[in-house]
């Protein structure tokens, strides 16, 4: 299974969007937090049909809108509290969403594309990494 994880998109739709492009390969799509406004949150999920689990991050802001925008996605579960439950691939487990690498390295998945931009435009887009 291939996962795209991405992270610390900052309302950098500029940087999302290239990395949305990137993603549309992975099986699955893991953020991990700071998208910021609940805009980037449907640009997520307008740019990626498959399963999106998006964790709150520490400048995440109107949080009842953002599980709204999830919700009404109908593929997008918006986490909010410190324990994430993921599925990808029929198989589930369960952590904290700080050590999530390690949660998602129990999934066995066979490529993670990884993506992370920054508050100030610099990026990481792109840079895939084979796990096992």
């Amino acid at each position: 299974m291939k996962v795209a994880v991405m992270s610390d998109s900052h309302d950098n739709i500029w940087n999302l969007e290239k990395a949305l492009k990137k993603a549309q390969s992975a099986e699955a799509l893991v953020f991990c937090g700071d998208l910021c406004a609940p805009f980037s949150l449907k640009m997520l999920a307008d740019g990626f049909a498959g399963p999106i689990h998006a964790l709150r991050g520490n400048n995440d802001g109107d949080v009842a809108l953002l599980l709204r925008v999830a919700g009404q996605s109908g593929h997008v579960r918006f986490y909010t509290e410190s324990l994430a439950e993921l599925e990808l691939g029929g198989r589930k487990s369960q952590s904290h969403i700080t050590p999530i690498w390690g949660m998602l390295l129990r999934f066995r998945a066979s490529t993670m594309l990884s993506f992370s931009a920054t508050p100030i435009g610099r990026s990481s887009v792109g840079k895939a990494r084979r796990c096992f």
